[in-house]
């Protein structure tokens, strides 16, 4: 077990992760990853409400709702995502 994460150790590039533009960075490309985490999770729960509406005109609805709104969460929080990585890497 020792060789194998000595191993995995010696690929590892050599970055400086004490750098706060890395600690922030890595932070909060952790909280979109659950962020995007999440928003599959509740389109997959609503997918299984709308499957299970059994044609009621009310439970459908919410169904869809519930897809439209994580549908822009995600595209939200990618976008997001985008925006704050470019800034930064410009800095």
């Amino acid at each position: 077990m020792k060789h194998i994460l000595q191993a995995f150790a010696w690929q590892l590039p050599n970055a400086d992760i004490n750098a706060p533009n890395d600690i922030l960075s890595r932070g909060i490309n952790y909280v979109f990853f659950a962020l995007g985490l999440l928003a599959a999770i509740i389109i997959i729960y609503s997918g299984i409400q709308f499957m299970l509406a059994a044609g009621d005109p009310s439970k459908v609805k919410i169904a869809k709702n519930t897809i439209i709104w994580a549908v822009v969460g995600l595209i939200v929080a990618a976008l997001a995502f985008v925006i704050v990585n470019f800034v930064i890497g410009a800095f």
